[in-house]
Formats: C-alpha cells, structure tokens, sequence
C-alpha cells in the first residue's frame, strides 16, 4: 500500500513519467500502479541475501534503467520480547531491516554518485529514537563515545572533538553503571551537538559538521595493526589501503575551488594546509 500511496504522490508532485520498481514481488501493487497510468515493475529478491539483492540490482539496470529515487522500506516484526524472540527471527529482523538497507543503498549509490543526481529513502521508526526498561530491577547503560586511542581507530584524526583515552572512557562506564544512566555520550558536550542536529536545518547542521572536520576524520583511518594479531594488514591491503589514501587526496584537491563557496575563510585555509602539507592537530 506503501509503494501505491508513494507512487500517487510523487506522480501528483511532478510532471515526470514514473516508473516504479518493487524489489518484494508485489505483483499486484505493479498491476496498480500500471492501472493509474504508470510503469510498474516487479522481482522477487531475497533481502536476506546480498549476492541475491546484487544481482537483482543489476537486472533492474539492465532491464528498466538507472534508478533515481531508492525507497529503502522493507521491514518485519516478531512482535516478541527479546528474551522470547527466537534466535532465528532476531537474526531475520536484523538481515531485512537493517543489513538489506546497506546492500541495497549499495547496490544504487553508485550511479547516483556518478550523475550527481538521486535521492535514497530509508524508512525507519520513532521506536528507533526511545527505548522502555521493562524491569525495575535490571537496568541499561548504552555508552556513545567518540574516537578512543586503543589502536581500532590508528589513523583517525580530529580537529576539535578530542580522541578520547582509554582510562577515561572505563571510568565513565563504571560512573554510568553506578549511577543508573540510561546513555552516556562522551565527551558529554557532544550531546548538545547531537541535539543541534535536530534544531537546525539540514544544510546548517552540516556545515558545522565540516567547521568541525568531521567529514575528514577518517581519511587516514589505518585501523590496527598489531603485527602478531589478526588485524594485520597483508601486502596487498596495505596497498589498497595506500590507494585510498591517495585518492581520497587526490579527490579533496578536485573539489577544493568548490569548497571555497561552501565553508568559511578559516574552514579553507585549514582545509589547503591539510591537503598541501598533510599535518594535522589531533587533539589529546
């Protein structure tokens, strides 16, 4: 019904021709839709299944065209508490509303990327937002950190947010525990950045975002390295790793005229330095 109402609408909003293509074999809702006087299309794909949404994805291609708008909505309940949840239907749950949405969004992004043009919808839910302790006597405590100097994150660099030390990190966890807090954000400011992603416009939240360096935190990301642990790179990641790196240069200095128009005197400049020396603060 979802797919229906959506077709309407954007068919009432434009003066385009839409062409519609349900990856859930619903038959009957391409028969709707090419009775209102669209194009309708359906296949069968197991969202369960990323080499299955894969191929499906290039079939999609290769039979109706690029696809412009990917409405990732598909999604089931067990209607269950955890503890009863069935192993198997949790698994399920996560493979079709979460993991299916990766491979999906995957599978389009790039030919959007490469136009320029797309538009890619994932709906989620308000239970997403909140969480209900069913048990007075168990309580919860999610930690939301931000970078932590244990050696995942080797590479990692921050201009403002500063990378967080182990030690500090446990010690708030144990603060947490002993006092009941539902959610620890660290460092605690940050909660207010999150909250000013709600209270200010899209673009505007963004923009700090980038003030803050936050797109470019991960450029170097090497991760770690033990050379007796099973995170060592091999030869050929570590030239993969060299490649990105350098390509991810490389297309920073494409864009830099562009970024004149979208940041601040002070965002630039920093911006040129990082990309022509490549120094960096990180802070401690």
């Amino acid at each position: 019904m979802l797919c229906q109402d959506f077709y309407s609408q954007v068919s009432y909003v434009g003066q385009y021709k839409v062409t519609v293509v349900m990856c859930a074999g619903n038959e009957e809702t391409a028969k709707l839709v090419v009775a209102a006087g669209g194009e309708g299309h359906a296949y069968s794909v197991d969202l369960c299944d990323r080499h299955a949404i894969y191929a499906t994805a290039t079939k999609v291609k290769q039979e109706v065209g690029k696809v412009d708008i990917l409405v990732n909505n598909a999604g089931i309940v067990t209607g269950r508490n955890f503890i009863d949840a069935p192993d198997h239907l949790i698994q399920k749950t996560f493979d079709v509303n979460i993991m299916s949405h990766f491979w999906t969004t995957k599978a389009f992004l790039g030919d959007m990327l490469a136009s320029n043009r797309g538009h890619v919808v994932t709906v989620a839910s308000l239970a997403g937002l909140g969480g209900v302790e069913g048990y007075t006597g168990v309580k919860t405590t999610a930690v939301c950190p931000y970078y932590i100097s244990t050696g995942m994150f080797d590479g990692v660099k921050s201009k403002v947010i500063p990378i967080l030390k182990p030690e500090y990190v446990a010690s708030e966890i144990v603060d947490g525990i002993l006092l009941n807090t539902p959610i620890v954000v660290l460092p605690p400011f940050c909660k207010y950045l999150v909250l000013l992603k709600y209270l200010l416009p899209a673009k505007g939240s963004y923009q700090l975002y980038k003030a803050c360096g936050g797109h470019l935190t991960m450029d170097d990301f090497r991760g770690r390295t033990v050379e007796d642990g099973p995170c060592k790179m091999n030869g050929a990641q570590e030239k993969r790793y060299h490649m990105q790196i350098e390509y991810k240069q490389a297309n920073r200095n494409k864009h830099t005229e562009k970024a004149v128009t979208e940041f601040s005197r002070e965002v630039v400049q920093w911006n040129n330095e990082f990309t022509g020396n490549g120094k960096f603060m990180e802070s401690e």
